[in-house]
């Protein structure tokens, strides 16, 4: 539908009528004057040339009447939109350790390391997202915050994407990761705070004890979903080939389990990449979009269309006075 923002504007159309009516103040006499006998012909209403040149007067009014309704600023309404309005803060949180370079995952028929079979599945999961704000926390030595909260999915993905080990460190530092993304998440203002923390070892480094992590987690009312990445078994190269060892060095499940279970989370266990895959459904499931949505109705302002016709209409009447 077509609104007008300024709709008393067109009370204005009236007002060269009003003005034409108004008495006349009485203007010197030209003969009084010393101009030029031309000027005096053109000031002369009766002169043939002036009248040649008297424009029509509905096109007076028409150009009025464009003039007006630009001024009126027309505005088109669209349909109305549904937006989804979640109210939910999502931070992602992926472990960046030495560990995490070991070869004990598929994806497509080829095996790949921890880190790669990750970022695989998180790119499936962050499209998925439409409406959540979401961040990316990686920790290794230390946890730094790679890119804040935001409604941005795609440069979310990137900046996961070009993640790389070795970036801060090759060490876990588990509880660092926990307490900056309960601070990250503690200063927004929506109801739902979520992490989601990946890894795939133990906390042997940091400044954050765990535990006052957690306390610390679970009082700011931030949920966390732990996920222990990793296969039960490694692939160790002897002389006689590849042969499977035990992994000597698991996901702490204990730590991973108590996070989730103190914050209202729950604890995930990923052996290989279609584990990794079906947790990440899991989670959308366990942390559906809500019906809570916000209307709009797009505006276009229309302002321009009859400006363009009053020039156009300006610029016909200059060319027909020339000839």
């Amino acid at each position: 539908m077509l609104e007008f923002e300024s709709l008393w504007v067109l009370l204005l159309l009236p007002l060269p009528l009003i003005w034409r009516f108004l008495p006349a103040q009485p203007l010197p006499s030209l003969s009084r004057l010393k101009v030029p006998l031309a000027i005096a012909q053109a000031a002369n209403m009766d002169s043939p040339a002036l009248a040649r040149r008297k424009l029509p007067v509905w096109i007076k009014w028409l150009a009025w009447l464009l003039l007006l309704v630009a001024l009126a600023r027309p505005v088109w309404i669209g349909q109305p939109v549904s937006l989804p309005d979640s109210r939910r803060e999502m931070m992602l949180i992926l472990d960046l350790s030495a560990s995490m370079q070991e070869t004990d995952m598929e994806y497509n028929g080829h095996a790949v390391d921890r880190l790669t079979a990750a970022k695989h599945v998180l790119s499936s999961f962050i499209k998925k997202r439409k409406g959540d704000r979401l961040g990316l926390i990686l920790f290794a030595d230390h946890a730094y915050v790679q890119a804040p909260l935001s409604y941005d999915l795609s440069t979310i993905a990137t900046f996961m994407s070009q993640a790389q080990l070795g970036l801060v460190g090759t060490r876990t530092a588990i509880g660092e990761a926990i307490a900056l993304a309960t601070k990250e998440l503690a200063k927004r203002p929506g109801k739902k705070k979520v992490a989601i923390l990946l890894t795939d070892g133990h906390n042997n480094t940091g400044s954050v004890d765990p535990q006052d992590a957690i306390a610390a987690a679970k009082a700011k009312g931030v949920t966390f979903y732990t996920i222990g990445l990793g296969s039960d078994y490694q692939l160790q190269r002897t002389p006689f080939g590849a042969i499977k060892v035990p992994n000597p060095d698991p996901p702490d499940e204990t730590l991973l389990t108590e996070l989730s279970k103190d914050t209202g989370g729950r604890f995930f266990r990923a052996k290989d990449t279609k584990e990794l895959q079906q947790i990440y459904s899991e989670l959308n499931k366990l942390e559906p979009l809500k019906d809570n949505q916000q209307v709009m109705r797009p505006r276009k302002d229309m302002f321009f269309w009859p400006l363009s016709l009053l020039l156009l209409l300006t610029v016909a009447v200059a060319v027909w006075r020339s000839r």
